[in-house]
């Protein structure tokens, strides 16, 4: 388990640091103003959906089908089962997004009710929305040649493909922003060539691993009905999840420059999320598939357990330190060009009530892991449909007196009761154990962790004898501050045994050997 989640996860860490790249760029050209909330608005659209279809729904139904599939009747079985999917969502995908073409004004004001519709963070929004949304083809697409790659496997190409967007959005800005209205049409074309170059990307990688899939004509087999039953929950569950990203832009689109001051933290707050959430759903779920439907289940509660305290190892301290140097962090990366001082005021208020869900976010990774290999997405559904309705609750309560911070924080609420859901009925049913052990090791994190909230602390001080003795002060303290923080944690990880000398070693062996 853990060779795949450090390819899966080094990739993600590179796309993520691209990413950050990026996001500077974005703002030091929009900053938080009325461009930056609407080309947020307008990626988000095509983004949702994304996550509604494809990377929720889909690839939680198509992968354990497909590695059941190729596991008890060979490639040229799963490959066609393959076809007939991809099949399916071309005649899906194409009439959509015509459709949604056509109703963009209805879609924006939905969903921005804060934009008034003579203003221009409206008319900006759906300018842009029109660019960016046929992305939604293009990345769902990619999503089903990743899911085929990750049920054999290769992982690699898939995690890499987003590093092609974010090349694709920077290029855009340095290179083309002079040959649009805004920066940020630039910014909206750039998602559309990223879209076509992750396809690509993906496509080939396929070609190249013998299961070149070309959609034929549709049909409706008994593979693809199975399929459709297992997708429709789970597109409810991916829409009850994604529900609360929506619920959040409506709120945030009444208080000026709080849909980008929130967009900009969470690109932060989800670096941990992906490099080590997703990153274990991703390796997990073909491993547990395949090991549910041949003959290793003992070997899958193994797996299940193990990835379940690689999310928690690695995200506590993550969520601890982005919490430290939120304010630090967020002036180093973003306080330049259109990003004022108060920008990063208000963004890194939101990202450290976004940091307390980081644990949490990332353990529902891998918990919703142990339904999805099993076939089952319904349950999944009703655990996020609660943290939906706490989500909601929270903000309507929090909002009046936190504003935008008030909206963080009943996200990173809303996942702790996800979270705590799915750990319960997994244990229930006996996917994983809670023994003396895994707790003692949970607390000894947690204490290893502790110590980084002085990292809060250090920074002024160390800051201020800084600025006498280097340049750039800040970026110096910063980089001095996490190097620091992981080394302390690491340190202290293996006093308390959160770590073995043992498996590092092994760990380093394999790496090597990789």
């Amino acid at each position: 388990m853990a060779a795949p989640v450090a390819t899966v996860g080094g990739l993600t860490l590179a796309s993520r640091a691209l990413g950050l790249v990026r996001d500077l760029l974005i703002a030091a050209a929009l900053g938080a103003g009325p461009l930056a909330d609407a080309f947020f608005l307008a990626l988000r659209l095509p983004n949702l959906f994304r996550a509604l279809f494809a990377e929720g729904a889909f690839s939680a139904a198509f992968v354990p089908v497909f590695a059941a599939r190729l596991e008890r009747e060979g490639p040229d079985a799963a490959r066609a089962f393959g076809a007939a999917v991809a099949s399916v969502l071309l005649v899906v995908l194409v009439p959509f997004t015509l459709l949604a073409e056509w109703l963009m004004p209805t879609v924006v004001a939905v969903l921005a009710p804060g934009f008034p519709e003579t203003g221009e963070r409206f008319q900006a929004a759906l300018s842009l929305a029109r660019v960016t949304f046929p992305y939604l083809a293009l990345i769902t697409m990619t999503a089903f040649f990743a899911a085929v790659l990750n049920a054999v496997f290769r992982f690699a190409a898939a995690a890499a493909a987003p590093l092609l967007l974010n090349l694709a959005l920077i290029g855009a800005l340095l290179f083309a922003a002079g040959w649009f209205e805004t920066p940020a049409h630039a910014l909206a074309w750039g998602v559309l060539v990223g879209g076509v170059a992750q396809l690509a990307l993906v496509a080939l990688d396929c070609w190249r691993a013998g299961l070149p899939i070309l959609p034929g004509r549709p049909r409706l087999t008994p593979d693809l009905r199975k399929f459709g039953r297992l997708m429709v929950p789970g597109v409810i569950g991916s829409g009850v999840t994604q529900f609360n990203v929506m619920v959040g832009t409506m709120f945030a689109s009444v208080v000026p420059g709080a849909v980008s001051w929130l967009n900009y933290a969470h690109h932060l707050v989800h670096l941990p999320i992906a490099v080590v959430g997703i990153a274990v759903r991703t390796a997990l779920l073909p491993a547990l598939a395949r090991r549910l439907h041949g003959s290793g289940a003992a070997t899958g509660r193994r797996e299940q357990q193990q990835a379940s305290a690689i999310a928690l190892g690695l995200s506590v301290p993550a969520a601890v330190g982005l919490w430290a140097v939120a304010e630090l962090a967020i002036e180093v990366l973003f306080e330049r060009g259109s990003f004022t001082s108060e920008d990063t005021a208000a963004t890194a208020a939101a990202l450290k009530a976004y940091a307390w869900g980081v644990p949490a976010m990332v353990l529902t990774q891998a918990l919703v892991a142990s339904f999805f290999a099993r076939f089952d997405t319904s349950t999944p559904v009703k655990m996020a449909a609660v943290a939906m309705l706490v989500n909601v609750v929270f903000i309507v309560l929090l909002m009046p007196v936190l504003a935008h911070v008030g909206i963080a924080l009943a996200q990173s609420v809303s996942a702790w009761a996800h979270a705590g859901l799915l750990t319960v009925l997994v244990v229930r049913r006996g996917y994983a154990a809670v023994s003396r052990a895994s707790v003692g090791r949970g607390f000894r994190v947690v204490l290893a962790a502790a110590p980084l909230v002085a990292l809060a602390y250090l920074a002024d001080p160390m800051r201020a004898g800084l600025a006498e003795l280097v340049p750039f002060a800040a970026t110096v303290t910063l980089a001095l501050l996490v190097v620091g923080g992981v080394a302390v944690f690491a340190g202290l990880a293996l006093v308390l045994g959160v770590v073995r000398r043992r498996d590092l070693a092994v760990a380093v062996r394999r790496a090597r050997s990789r």
